[in-house]
Parts: structure tokens; sequence; C-alpha cells
């Protein structure tokens, strides 16, 4: 032992270090460029998902902002449905009223024009009646015969009294 190494272990030594030169190189070359080739690959698909929801998160932000413009649209359009109905009825509820009106003026004319007519009739039986009674009185108290002229004249100075 001459030196503090020997060459049999400097020519182990340098063997070892080529072999792990080699195995380095082999490594790499079989494990590592796969492994990146791999990890850029899923890095990329990670990417495209994350792009993938953002569009989806756009696109739903965009489909929530159609449909809170279509609820006011429709709540506008509900309402307006809504307010013309009821106008609608309101009309129509004052064309029965006022039909039921006419109908029942029409009515109440009616029964005055029948109450007056039945009233006259009721005068002229009224008269007539009187009349008769008066004359069978006027004949048993005369005790003759008294025309017609004579009736006419004494009914009418009767009512006109």
């Amino acid at each position: 032992m001459n030196g503090l190494i020997s060459a049999e272990m400097l020519a182990d030594l340098i063997i070892n270090i080529i072999n792990i030169v080699i195995l380095f190189l082999v490594t790499k070359k079989l494990l590592y460029k796969p492994v990146k080739k791999f990890l850029d690959t899923r890095k990329e698909k990670i990417a495209a998902q994350f792009e993938e929801v953002k569009l989806r998160e756009k696109e739903a932000a965009d489909a929530k902002e159609e449909y809170c413009e279509l609820i006011g649209n429709a709540q506008v359009l509900f309402e307006r449905t809504v307010n013309e109905a009821k106008a609608e009825a309101r009309k129509s509820a004052e064309k029965i009223v006022s039909e039921a009106n006419q109908q029942a003026k029409k009515i109440v004319d009616d029964a005055k024009l029948s109450a007056a007519e039945e009233h006259q009739k009721m005068i002229e039986n009224a008269r007539s009646d009187i009349a008769e009674v008066a004359l069978q009185i006027s004949n048993k108290i005369i005790q003759r015969e008294v025309t017609d002229a004579d009736n006419r004249r004494i009914i009418d100075s009767f009512f006109a009294n």
C-alpha cells in the first residue's frame, strides 16, 4: 500500500462512477422523460379542465342572467295581463249593472203604467157602479123613468162636485 489509494481501488472507483453515470443516463432516458411527458400531459389536461370550468361558469352566469331577465319579463307580462283582466272585468261589471238598471227602470215604468191603467179602470168601474146605484136610488126616489141624458147630467154633476 504505497499510497492511500491503490490502482485497483482507483479502477473500481472509476468503474463505479461510470456505472452510476450510465445508470443515471439510462434512468433519465427510460424514466425521467416518460414521467415528465406524463406530468406535462396531465398538467395540460388539468389546465384544459380549468378552462372548461371557467367556460361553464361563464355560460352558467349568462344563463342565470338570461333566466333573471325572462323572469322579470314574465312578471311584467303577468302584471299587465292581470291589469287588463281587471279592466275588462270592471267594464263588464259596469255594462251588466247598466243593463240591469235599464231593465229595472223599464220594469218600474211598466209597473207604473200598468198601475195607472189599473187605477183608471178601477175609477171607471167605481163610476159605473156608483152611477148604477145612484140611478137605482133616484128611480126609487122619483118613481119615474129617468132618461139616459138625465143620468149623464146627474153623474157628471156628482163627479164634478
